[in-house]
């Protein structure tokens, strides 16, 4: 589980929000450590409104990973989600691309 922080302005304070996600990388063949397949439920986005800031919006989000030293050992990773949640304004898109390292 992970604590987000989306976004923070002087006016409206920050917009942060819980979520967990999984990934793996067996899921079409055990041998493959390295294209990862991950799905997120949590915070997936931040709405504006009038007079509070910003509000999280909670939805869910399926994603792809490269991991470029395979899932089990430190090294670079890459990935993109596509995240979907409902907000007051009606249903929130939205894409993600990332890029870290694993200790």
């Amino acid at each position: 589980m992970a604590n987000w922080c989306l976004s923070y302005s002087d006016r409206g304070g920050s917009t942060c929000g819980i979520g967990a996600g999984w990934v793996t990388t067996d899921l079409f063949d055990f041998l493959n450590t390295q294209h990862g397949l991950s799905a997120y439920v949590g915070v997936v986005g931040t709405e504006s409104t009038a007079f509070r800031g910003g509000e999280a919006i909670y939805g869910a989000g399926f994603g792809y990973h490269y991991f470029f030293n395979d899932i089990g050992i430190p090294g670079a990773n890459a990935g993109i989600s596509f995240l979907v949640g409902d907000a007051n304004s009606g249903t929130h898109t939205g894409i993600i691309a990332q890029i870290g390292y694993q200790f």
